[in-house]
């Protein structure tokens, strides 16, 4: 009777039902190796613990990976796609070019701290300054051009440069906060000085930068998915 009963589902359906076997283990496989190349690190990290950690099979990880360098860059590319529909919510939402830059780097720094895992994460991955500037130039370069075609920023001379200061300040104050050696208000007080780099006065800056940070997660749920 099972056999009819098996005979009877249609080949679509049971090819559904693998693909959607095959992605949630596939997400294990990226929720284990991001713990534990938190830890220790990409180079640390060992195939034999990502597999452990995700209660499955070493042979199992190569259904899916050819690499561990392979799967260190598909924990990034889910957690940066997510943390980008945010930033992009945020981008979109205010007109003041100054106002969303300002939120878009707290709210970076922010989500880093409140979800340490993928902070070290950043911070540990050997690769990840690289991916992590491939992944946030072209948006950095989008809200910069935005405040100096409105007239708010004037560092339209040094744009590229003034883009590279953004990143790596963001990922140095980023480390140095999960390490203990800054408390949260390094992230306000660098917001700040990016803000006065891009031309704000210092007064306006220091009040931008230490505006309540809004709940861009709920606000974005509210929204709902774009059309």
């Amino acid at each position: 009777m099972n056999k009819q009963s098996n005979a009877s589902i249609p080949q679509s359906s049971k090819t559904a039902a693998v693909s959607r076997v095959r992605q949630r283990t596939r997400l294990r496989l990226i929720a284990a190796a991001e713990s534990v190349m938190a830890r220790h690190g990409v180079e640390g990290a060992t195939i034999q613990a990502i597999t452990e950690e995700a209660e499955l099979g070493i042979g199992t990880f190569y259904n899916h990976f050819e690499s561990k360098e392979e799967l260190a860059k598909a924990v990034f590319a889910l957690r940066a796609e997510g943390l980008g529909k945010v930033l992009d919510f945020i981008s979109g939402k205010y007109k003041d070019p100054a106002k969303a830059i300002g939120y878009i780097q707290r709210t970076y720094v922010e989500r880093s701290l409140a979800d340490p895992i993928w902070g070290w994460f950043l911070i540990r991955a050997e690769f990840a300054l690289r991916q992590y500037d491939e992944t946030f130039r072209d948006r950095a370069r989008t809200d910069i051009l935005r405040g100096i075609q409105a007239k708010r920023f004037t560092c339209s001379n040094c744009i590229e440069t003034a883009i590279t200061v953004t990143l790596s300040s963001l990922f140095a104050v980023t480390k140095q906060i999960l390490e203990g050696r800054a408390d949260k208000a390094a992230a306000m007080e660098l917001n700040e000085l990016l803000l006065r780099m891009y031309g704000l006065s210092a007064e306006e800056a220091a009040k931008l930068a230490r505006s309540p940070l809004p709940d861009f997660d709920a606000m974005l749920k509210e929204a709902g998915p774009r059309p």
